[in-house]
């Protein structure tokens, strides 16, 4: 299991864990473990039924968590499409709007995050195919 936390301040404040584990269930599990008690409710009641990748985006007591789990043995165009969901999730939380017109920050904010997950994972070691 391997986990850490980025930080892209120069866009939105804010943190984003980030799990690659043997499932995506036991990925939720670890988050949970790691960063506060009331998220082990919230994921007994999922049904986790993805294959290789989750973007994570739970509002518990005032506070809100979020977090891309993913298969260790996942490809990069799995951490791609679980940046964008994340992305999506940051712009809407501090209520960005996001249009055919106007979507030029969708796109720069899920760069940010694959911008600072991607060296992390080469640092771990971490391949994705």
């Amino acid at each position: 299991m391997i986990s850490f936390s980025i930080e892209f301040n120069e866009i939105l404040p804010g943190s984003i864990w980030v799990v690659v584990a043997d499932t995506v269930r036991s990925g939720l599990k670890y988050y949970a473990k790691r960063v506060d008690d009331p998220l082990t409710d919230w994921i007994q009641e999922q049904e986790v039924c993805v294959s290789n990748g989750l973007a994570v985006r739970v509002p518990v007591e005032g506070r809100t968590y979020l977090a891309i789990i993913i298969k260790k043995d996942s490809d990069l165009s799995t951490l791609v499409h679980e940046s964008l969901h994340m992305a999506f999730y940051l712009l809407s939380h501090y209520d960005i709007p996001i249009t055919m017109g106007d979507h030029e920050i969708l796109c720069r904010t899920q760069q940010a995050i694959l911008n600072k997950i991607l060296p992390e994972l080469k640092k771990r070691k971490v391949k994705l195919v």
